[in-house]
């Protein structure tokens, strides 16, 4: 039903004029899917809540109504860039891509490995790897951002921490054993959408189910955007070897990978295939 205008006027018969006194706007009764989509485009965490709880639904059984209600939403899709250089893929990459944990330095660098000619980010649950074929570093080389926000790369003597054998974790994509996970945009704008909701609610326990395997949204994410600000047309198609193993794509001679979590028996998941 579309939108009512209401006019009122008052009529003068001596002078026959008319003015105009007020006018406003009937707009139409919301449904309360709609209310609902409209406390997460506010981030209203309360009116979330009311929500809920109207629904009979709380905190200890989101997933339930998630799965049941996220689907129906209109969702919109995020907008990617593309890097403008070099130097912004490997910030953007230590910003997303690099570990956290200091009791771990060399992950929190861009591992620049001189034998394959490629560089690596990762923080032990998702990976990437960078050709850098035409990189004029002679020997292993670690790359951050200090204090002054400079980048610097050092080797490894001057590091004084040795990076992972990362290339141990990629499964081999040629083998037969091989199945395809592929992403649609919606799948991935629901994705967002899921943990944004977690996010304004203060659920930590985020996670989603494909196929039979279990994958943290965040980190499934943080990929994904990394990957579409190389080409931000690219198709979202992760391979594994087995359901237990990580999920790889390969784009343009990058290589993502995303580990999956291990498996729960409890509903607290969000089903997305």
């Amino acid at each position: 039903m579309g939108d009512y205008t209401y006019i009122c006027i008052s009529i003068n018969h001596k002078t026959n004029t008319i003015m105009l006194i007020s006018e406003s706007i009937q707009k139409p009764i919301e449904n309360e899917l709609d209310l609902f989509e409209r406390a997460l485009e506010n981030r209203d965490k309360d009116a979330i809540k009311l929500y809920l709880k109207k629904e009979h639904y709380d905190e200890a059984n989101l997933h339930t109504f998630l799965n049941e209600r996220l689907k129906d939403l209109d969702i919109k899709s995020k907008k990617a860039t593309k890097f403008k250089n070099f130097e912004a893929t490997i910030r953007s990459g230590l910003k997303s891509l690099a570990g956290k944990d200091e009791f771990r330095p060399a992950m929190m660098t861009a591992y620049f490995c001189f034998d394959r000619k490629e560089i690596c980010l990762t923080d032990a649950h998702k990976l990437v790897v960078i050709p850098a074929p035409d990189l004029q570093f002679t020997q292993d080389t670690y790359m951050y951002v200090d204090k002054l926000k400079n980048l610097v790369a050092q080797n490894e003597e001057e590091f004084g921490n040795k990076f992972p054998h990362y290339w141990n974790v990629i499964p081999e994509l040629s083998d037969e054993n091989i199945f395809d996970v592929d992403f649609t945009q919606r799948d991935i704008d629901m994705i967002r959408k899921y943990v944004e909701v977690c996010k304004l609610l203060g659920h930590k326990n985020m996670k989603i189910k494909v196929g039979l395997s279990f994958l943290n949204p965040v980190k499934l994410l943080e990929v994904i955007d990394f990957a579409r600000s190389i080409d931000p047309k690219c198709a979202i198609n992760f391979k594994a070897r087995t359901q237990s193993n990580g999920h790889a794509m390969r784009l343009n001679g990058y290589t993502f990978l995303v580990m999956p979590l291990l498996g729960s028996a409890d509903d607290n998941f969000f089903q997305l295939k």
